[in-house]
This record gives C-alpha cells, structure tokens and sequence, in this order.
C-alpha cells in the first residue's frame, strides 16, 4: 500500500511539472500571437494611411494589403498552438488531481494477503446472507419478500 501512495505521489509530480511546462509555453505562444496581432493591426492601418495619403488606385491598395495577410496567418497558428499547449496542461492538471486523490479511496482497503478483510463482506457465506436478508426485512417493517420489491423508497 505504502509503495501505491508513493508511486501515485511521484507519478503526480511528474504530471505537475510537465503541466507547468506546457503553461508556460502556452502563455508564451499567447504573448506571441498578441504581438502578432497587434503588428498585423499596425502594418494594416500603416497601408491604409499610406494609401490615403498618396490617393492610389483600389488595387494598389489592395496589394499593399495584401502583406498583412500572412502575418494575420502566422498570428492564428500562433495561437492556435498556444490553445493546444493551454489545452493539454488542462489535461495534464486533470491527472495530477486524480493521481493525488486516488490516496483516500485505498485508504480503506487493505492488504488481502496480510489481513483478509474481503471475507467479512456480508455474501462471503451463507450465514451473512441470512444476516443480511434479516435486516432488510426489519427495515421495510417485516414485509415479506414479494412486496420488498413494491416498496417506494419515497
């Protein structure tokens, strides 16, 4: 049981540190793509003062333009990068919090060979059935089997 609780605590950590990992490049592909959009908005609206100014054609315009196309690109598969890294750090926590409270859930169950707890179960013999069947009787009233299965537990 000790070497189940170390191994799950360690096996947590691991998680944990991988999660800060993927944090952490997750918020930097953000930065990174805000200032990829911040810069694709500012050559954008350069073109079109520029193009004002000068009064050019539509197409000239549009060729100028045309530039802050592939910076808009790289700005959405930046952060679509940064949301894949976001995403499985999610996951990753998500382990971490199942690993470190899986504990309390063994914490009742116990060693089979060394004390074998799992025969005192009430179905382990005939005689807990019995046992078993009785108190059911006595908490629906005495009620016989066939309206056991009536009762509403309204």
């Amino acid at each position: 049981m000790l070497a189940n609780k170390a191994g799950a605590f360690s096996l947590a950590e691991a998680y944990s540190l991988r999660a800060e990992q993927e944090e952490r490049l997750g918020h930097r592909y953000t930065l990174w793509s805000l200032g990829l959009g911040v810069m694709t908005v500012s050559v954008i609206a350069l073109v079109a003062i520029l193009t004002l100014k000068e009064h050019t054609s539509v197409t000239t315009a549009a060729q100028r333009a045309a530039f802050g196309i592939p910076l808009a690109l790289l700005a959405a598969y930046v952060n679509r990068l940064a949301s894949a890294y976001r995403n499985q750090a999610w996951k990753l926590r998500h382990l971490e919090l199942q690993l470190r409270t899986l504990n309390p859930f063994l914490a009742g169950l116990e060693d089979v060979a060394g004390n074998p707890s799992w025969r005192t179960w009430p179905f382990a013999s005939s005689q807990g059935t019995r046992e078993w069947y009785r108190t059911v009787r006595t908490m629906a009233g005495g009620q016989s089997r066939s309206t056991l299965s009536n009762c509403s537990l309204s």
